[in-house]
């Protein structure tokens, strides 16, 4: 009877590892999407539809996690993860044209999204964090678009721009990086409706003329570093946001961008009493003011006050 379970637990474990073994063969990168739309390995957890090509699984990779050599196709992440072990890149496109990228997270790569010698491809709605260097990576690319991603906690820029132009970037979150956008060598792009939020330096550029709004009323980007007055209430800032005298927000937000007022102030599942006393802190406060903090004004009317305070009470616990 032993002799037999041990047989029977034998035959388990071999099938386990051998599932095991299989599951990480079908998880590890890198796939190519070849330029006649073939996915390598065969195994890889993709599955195409098309020029729709949908992530199935998580992925992980020591060198690039997912290289794009076709043109004019979708890929969308599903919501699934690249995961990167600090070496290449967790998308690489080079020389190609018309592809959309989104709902993917990508981590610890050295560059999140890289676009080389690339045109009019789309990235949006993708969250990447932990890169060694650039969250989104952009050298000698023209007319590409970048929006409504979250970049967040990498090396180096969350988004760069290197001998790049024509580029539209609105709508991303670019937080905690060390320089939130870097312009090298690179004109005439468009950025507007980001949120900039405790990025050790939120641009580094070269000096070459970018479009950093949209003009008025649509306005410019949100900057946590940045706190102007705004004398006529339109949620337009009334100081430019100035790194050069050719860079320049002219029309830079009062409130994040997209910013939906909401009694947990601090985002940490709770309303409680941390969230009363930061909306007490700022209480009486008005843009421009040093206590100003545009997240806890729940009413929207550029003045800190009981209401505000109420809103939190009343969600208490």
């Amino acid at each position: 009877m032993k002799i037999r379970r041990a047989i029977v637990f034998c035959l388990i474990f071999v099938c386990i590892q051998t599932t095991t073994a299989r599951k990480c063969a079908e998880e590890k990168g890198p796939i190519f999407i070849r330029a006649d739309g073939t996915v390598e390995p065969a195994v890889a957890p993709i599955q195409r539809n098309g020029d729709v090509y949908t992530l199935m699984n998580n992925i992980t990779s020591e060198t690039d996690g997912i290289v794009i050599e076709k043109s004019s196709i979708t890929f969308n992440g599903s919501g699934h993860t690249v995961q990167g072990g600090t070496n290449g890149s967790g998308f690489y496109l080079y020389s190609i044209s018309n592809v959309t990228i989104s709902n993917t997270r990508t981590v610890g790569f050295k560059y999140g999204i890289y676009l080389e010698s690339t045109s009019r491809n789309v990235v949006s709605g993708n969250d990447i964090t932990r890169c060694i260097y650039d969250g989104i990576s952009l050298s000698d690319a023209a007319n590409n678009t970048i929006s409504s991603n979250n970049i967040n906690k990498n090396g180096w820029a969350g988004i760069g721009l290197y001998f790049s132009l024509g580029n539209n970037i609105t709508e991303n979150r670019i937080s905690d990086n060390y320089y939130g956008i870097i312009s090298l060598s690179s004109q005439k792009n468009s950025i507007f409706h980001n949120n900039f939020v405790a990025n050790t330096d939120q641009i580094s550029s070269d000096g070459l003329p970018t479009a950093w709004d949209n003009g008025y009323p649509s306005g410019g980007n949100y900057w946590s570093d940045h706190n102007p007055a705004d004398g006529d209430l339109d949620r337009i800032g009334d100081l430019a946001y100035i790194t050069d005298e050719n860079n320049f927000d002219q029309y830079p937000l009062v409130y994040p961008y997209g910013f939906v007022p909401k009694p947990d102030v601090n985002s940490d599942g709770t309303v409680n009493i941390i969230d009363i006393a930061t909306v007490a802190t700022a209480f009486a406060c008005e843009p421009g003011d040093d206590r100003w903090n545009p997240l806890t004004d729940l009413d929207m009317n550029e003045m800190i006050n009981i209401i505000d305070i109420a809103d939190v009470a009343r969600n208490f616990g």
